[in-house]
């Protein structure tokens, strides 16, 4: 366990740390619970929405009569390793993983923990993007996933751990992913498409207007939806 890590508070289990998070004001809804395997920590995934952005968290916490800091520390790198660009709050006998690192200081402070900041960077490449239109907008993730069905298909609809939603374009026979967001200003929108653009090696399309965007994963759909659904293509060739 890193040495910034407090040794306490300690919280009887996940659920005691959602009850916590909803005392403070950042009521985080269950969404799943993963099942009990011997030498895991048990865990639960909550969704929050803050300042308007929808995000998910894992909280996992060690029965606070029988726990192994070192362990639990353990887990926690591990977890950095394998999602480099969340945060991880921590403390006692639990943490909870961040998928929007910027409200990681309020997780932290409601519930009486540290931040471990991102293990990669974070930080946004101002990449030039396209003038893009102001408008449509659409008020949910599920309005734009339902205008791209009727375009392109979106079938097999998962929500993503930032709150979009996830889907499979073209037939069952021929499909290929797609992933539509929704954001609470035009510059969160900018921000998460140069995020988005900024890897060596990684081609993208996305489609995107008002405070949408959709990142196609078949690149010969982007023109069409982009006339569709009165969008413009970003284009970043990795």
């Amino acid at each position: 366990m890193p040495r910034s890590v407090p040794e306490k508070p300690l919280y009887r289990d996940a659920s005691a740390v959602v009850d916590k998070l909803t005392d403070a004001g950042l009521p985080c809804k269950v969404v799943r619970k993963a099942p009990e395997v011997e030498g895991r920590l048990p865990a639960l995934t909550c969704r929050a929405t803050v300042d308007g952005e929808t995000f998910e968290s894992e909280i996992a916490v060690s029965p606070p009569r029988d726990f192994n800091r070192d362990e639990i520390g353990d887990t926690i790198a591990a977890r950095r390793e394998s999602t480099p660009h969340r945060a991880v709050v921590a403390a006692g006998n639990w943490f909870v993983d961040v998928a929007d690192p910027q409200f990681a200081p309020r997780f932290a402070q409601a519930l009486g923990g540290v931040v471990l900041k991102p293990a990669a960077s974070t930080e946004v490449p101002e990449y030039r993007l396209p003038r893009i239109p102001h408008k449509p907008r659409y008020a949910s993730s599920q309005d734009v996933a339902d205008r791209l069905g009727r375009i392109a298909g979106c079938r097999d609809r998962e929500t993503t751990p930032t709150g979009g939603i996830a889907c499979n374009t073209g037939n069952p026979r021929d499909s290929n992913c797609a992933v539509v967001s929704v954001y609470s200003s035009e510059a969160k929108r900018d921000e998460e498409l140069r995020r988005t653009i900024r890897y060596k090696n990684v081609p993208v399309r996305i489609v995107t207007a008002g405070n949408w965007s959709v990142n196609l994963c078949d690149f010969g759909l982007a023109d069409e939806v982009a006339k569709s659904m009165g969008g413009v293509v970003v284009s970043y060739g990795g």
